[in-house]
């Protein structure tokens, strides 16, 4: 079901309310603020189909690809609206002299903020305690 177009534009108007409370929040409390460098666009693409071979009659079928948990992914993905928040949150940021840094996202959930080391283990999605070599422990949305 569609919104009606001002159902809509309410919808939009709350989201980036909330975008400029959530910025000027971080703006006020931090002076440097460090966020991955992701592309939302390249997040919200569809997943390469699977090319395989049926047990049954052994011709080749498409086997399941998440398509399907992976269209609400990306539907959550275009709501949050990221690229809207980051760029108010930069010019929020820009001027109140507040630095804010994109930092390249590899391995950036799985680097000990400890010692800079990677896990002997990388760390699956659904891993999320962090524990180091040098005797940090943390989850690793903090590390």
């Amino acid at each position: 079901m569609r919104l009606p177009a001002r159902a809509h534009q309410h919808v939009a108007n709350q989201r980036r309310e909330f975008h400029h409370q959530t910025a000027l929040a971080l703006v006020r409390r931090h002076g440097l603020i460090a966020h991955d460098a992701l592309a939302p666009a390249n997040l919200r693409r569809r997943p390469a189909p699977i090319l395989g071979v049926s047990a049954d009659t052994g011709a080749e079928v498409y086997l399941p690809n998440g398509a399907a948990a992976k269209a609400g992914l990306n539907t959550s993905i275009s709501d949050a609206g990221w690229s809207a928040f980051l760029a108010i949150l930069t010019h929020k940021a820009g001027r109140a002299g507040v630095v804010v840094v994109a930092a390249h996202p590899a391995h950036t959930t799985q680097t000990c903020s400890g010692c800079g080391s990677l896990p002997a283990i990388p760390l699956t999605l659904a891993g999320r305690l962090h524990i180091c070599c040098c005797g940090l422990t943390l989850d690793r949305d903090y590390i």
